[in-house]
């Protein structure tokens, strides 16, 4: 063989090696890289009203994995969210930024929660949420999200100025109740407000509120008043937000406020829970209380069941290859889920200088909003591509030492 064919081939042949090693180097460096560089995360939608009140829903992203796998579940599984607000700042973490609520993204709240809070009556609000802990299968908490500046509405009345002193002798009353504590899907559901005065001085300008889950529809409100002060209440589509305004309540009168809504079809997404719960309050507020210190309600809670919906069936686990006895025959076990108890499904606003504004709802199912396609690279990966990079390492070092035992058989090789 020639001293020029040597030559090429002993090219050739350290070619071959140290592609093979870069190779099996760079896969073994990947699912550390990529376990980093992609997260999950929560979303974050948010309105504000005439009155300043802010309304936001938090949720867990889309998910990884089949719709109701156990991966699924896990990778939208988180037990501490933040959701806070900014003042004329996009900055998350600006002086300004006030917490309103913590909770928690798990199935028994199908992944998500909302609240209320009311903002400052001016400068530009911005609401961020955040998981302040890793998700359920282990990957990083995930970058901080914003609504961006939430766009006041154009108010014919001004909505929601400063805060007036409340006029001496004067107390507001308000209690609320529903129609049932469990109400099938499809169906209507009736609440009643009552607001009294049980003051000694007159409250003008009353003003009883109410923000209903965003899942009911056909809701309607009417009042009755004292003497012939009634009427019907004004409703904001985008928040289910039900006004009534009667003029005055003298000592010891009351405005009755009754309002109608119809429940949802369940489940609310594809695997959804068959049985879901919603609590709201209501709030009252005048001329003399102030719109900055509402009078709140008693809480109510409702669930709707759905009468025609079938609960999901849990993916078993394979059956053990050796039946424990020869007349034992094993069942397969049901994935594991989540304890309604490990996260909060009405999670509690942490106290603020904002504290006394309207009651927050805390439906126990929130729908998920559209991620943008991000997707999660890590630990469930990794597996994979450390084999096949320790594969070819293996394959590399075991070429190298091939490659010197030749050297050393073959003296004209000039490597």
């Amino acid at each position: 063989m020639s001293a020029h064919h040597h030559e090429a081939s002993g090219k050739t042949w350290r070619a071959t090696r140290s592609t093979l090693l870069v190779l099996g180097l760079a896969i073994a460096v990947l699912p550390f890289v990529a376990g980093t560089a992609l997260a999950q995360h929560a979303e974050i939608t948010a309105s504000i009203d005439c009155e300043n009140v802010v309304g936001f829903t938090a949720a867990a992203w889309d998910g990884r994995g089949e719709p109701g796998s156990q991966d699924w579940i896990d990778s939208r599984t988180n037990g501490d969210v933040r959701v806070w607000y900014t003042v004329d700042s996009v900055d998350p973490s600006h002086s300004s930024a006030t917490t309103v609520a913590t909770g928690a993204f798990g199935p028994a709240n199908d992944f998500g929660f909302a609240g209320r809070f009311r903002a400052p009556d001016t400068g530009v609000i911005r609401v961020f949420a955040q998981a302040q802990v890793n998700w359920g299968n282990g990957a990083d908490p995930g970058v901080v999200r914003s609504t961006g500046a939430l766009a006041r509405p154009s108010c014919a009345d001004g909505g929601g100025g400063p805060a007036t002193a409340a006029a001496p002798g004067t107390g507001l009353e308000i209690t609320k109740s529903a129609s049932g504590a469990t109400v099938d899907e499809l169906s209507t559901i009736t609440f009643t407000v009552v607001a009294e005065n049980a003051g000694e001085g007159v409250a003008h300008d009353v003003g009883v509120n109410d923000n209903l889950w965003d899942r009911l529809t056909d809701v309607t409100g009417t009042y009755d008043g004292p003497g012939g002060d009634d009427g019907a209440c004004t409703l904001n589509p985008g928040n289910n937000h039900v006004k009534c305004e009667a003029k005055e309540l003298a000592p010891g009168e009351s405005v009755t406020v009754t309002i109608t809504a119809t429940t949802p079809d369940l489940p609310l997404r594809e695997g959804g829970s068959c049985r879901v719960a919603f609590d709201n309050d209501s709030w009252v507020v005048s001329n003399e209380t102030g719109y900055q210190a509402p009078i709140f309600s008693n809480t109510v809670q409702v669930t709707v069941t759905g009468t025609g919906c079938d609960e999901p069936s849990p993916s078993p686990s394979p059956s053990p290859s050796q039946s424990p006895s020869p007349t034992d025959s094993p069942s397969p076990s049901p994935s594991p889920t989540v304890s309604p108890t490990t996260f909060s499904p009405t999670p509690t606003p942490t106290a603020t200088a904002t504290s006394t504004g309207p009651p927050t709802v805390h439906p126990t199912t929130v729908e998920p909003t559209d991620p943008g396609g991000i997707a999660f690279t890590g630990v469930p990966n990794a597996v994979g591509l450390a084999a096949l990079a320790l594969t070819l390492l293996t394959t590399g070092t075991g070429l190298l030492w091939i490659g010197r035992r030749r050297r050393e058989d073959d003296p004209t090789d000039p490597s």
